[in-house]
């Protein structure tokens, strides 16, 4: 990929259908160090190749289009980009029947193990890749179409919150302090302030504490309906609110507490949460992924259970059931866990661990 100096250049718009061997493959051809075009890729649009002339961009361009990138040839007096916004992105996994597939599109384009991507992405806020372009967001999103959504925000900007453990010490005075102001000192803690003032804040708790801050946009929220109220205008109300039937919503309403609507924003949450509350309704909003569960077995059909339970999460049957088999699962490990287990024939049950 030899270029004369000249006065255009290639726009990388987004990553396209390319991935992390892609960009070897222009770092070996360019002769430019990979950390230094995954850095453009990722953060495109970005100027990929500068001052060359026309006739050699174009062919560069149309090598770059064979491997999967999105391209484009311009003059580089009508490029402007220096103020490309950066994010940090979070995923919601949507369909976990789907999850290895979903984590294998990840991993091909920010080449990082599914393994990897699956830990980090357990602990909220999720994060799996910082300091990225929308290009690679857009692109990723498209990929992923249904079965995940993507998260994203600008680092150290927008609104942060704050989770405090169950077990986490609080000195008496920031403890009366945030019981004061939010009316709680534990579990999440809708701070909605500044990354600064979100700072200063943690750090007064104690120094090794598993308690974190995080912004806003890279959390997601269930609704949960918390109660039945079958009043045929509350039923209309709801129906309207969640877009769903009024022949759905009364079956709903047999099942209470139940999960109405999943991966909303806080905002989307706190608006149907208000609306509802104008009709007498109870549903109310849920930080997803932020719950324990313990794992409960009542019984299993077949002796290969064992043998599959341990090899997930080193689970063992005991000798009696029912019984309590582990505890600390996140709301990610039940759902990934629930087909499998539903597969292997066990009658079992994830119940929330509740707080001292």
């Amino acid at each position: 990929m030899v270029a004369t100096v000249g006065n255009y250049c290639i726009l990388v718009e987004d990553i396209g259908s390319a991935g992390i061997q892609a960009i070897l493959q222009i770092s070996a051809g360019l002769g430019t160090p990979p950390n230094q075009i995954a850095k453009k890729v990722c953060q495109a649009p970005s100027v990929l190749i500068s001052e060359i002339d026309l006739e050699s961009a174009e062919q560069i361009n149309q090598l770059l289009k064979s491997i999967g990138l999105n391209t484009v040839v311009d003059n580089e007096d009508n490029i402007s980009i220096e103020n490309c916004q950066l994010y940090d992105v979070a995923i919601r996994y949507l369909e976990v029947t789907h999850l290895k597939e979903t984590l294998d599109i990840i991993s091909h384009v920010i080449g990082l193990e599914p393994q990897k991507i699956l830990s980090l992405s357990s602990l909220p806020p999720g994060i799996i890749i910082g300091s990225v372009g929308i290009g690679l967001i857009d692109a990723l999103q498209k990929r992923l179409a249904e079965n995940a959504k993507l998260l994203f925000a600008k680092a150290h900007e927008d609104i942060y919150d704050i989770f405090v453990e169950d077990t986490q010490y609080l000195p008496h005075e920031l403890k009366t302090s945030l019981e004061k102001t939010y009316g709680k000192s534990r579990g999440y803690i809708p701070l909605g302030v500044s990354y600064e003032d979100a700072k200063k804040l943690f750090v007064k708790l104690p120094k090794g504490n598993s308690s974190r801050i995080f912004q806003r946009k890279l959390l997601s929220y269930d609704l949960v309906l918390e109660s039945a109220n079958h009043a045929p205008e509350a039923i209309r109300a709801l129906a309207k609110i969640l877009d769903i039937p009024e022949k759905i919503i009364q079956r709903i309403m047999q099942n209470t507490p139940i999960v109405v609507a999943e991966a909303l924003d806080y905002e989307q949450s706190i608006r149907m949460c208000e609306l509802a509350k104008e009709s007498n309704i109870n549903l109310t909003n849920r930080l997803y992924n932020f719950q324990q569960y313990s794992l409960y077995i009542d019984q299993y059909r077949h002796h290969s259970s064992i043998a599959e339970l341990k090899e997930f999460y080193d689970i063992a049957l005991p000798n009696r059931l029912p019984a309590k088999i582990k505890s600390g699962f996140s709301e990610l490990e039940c759902q990934i866990l629930t087909p499998q287990f539903d597969a292997m024939g066990l009658v079992y049950r994830f119940e929330q661990e509740m707080s001292e």
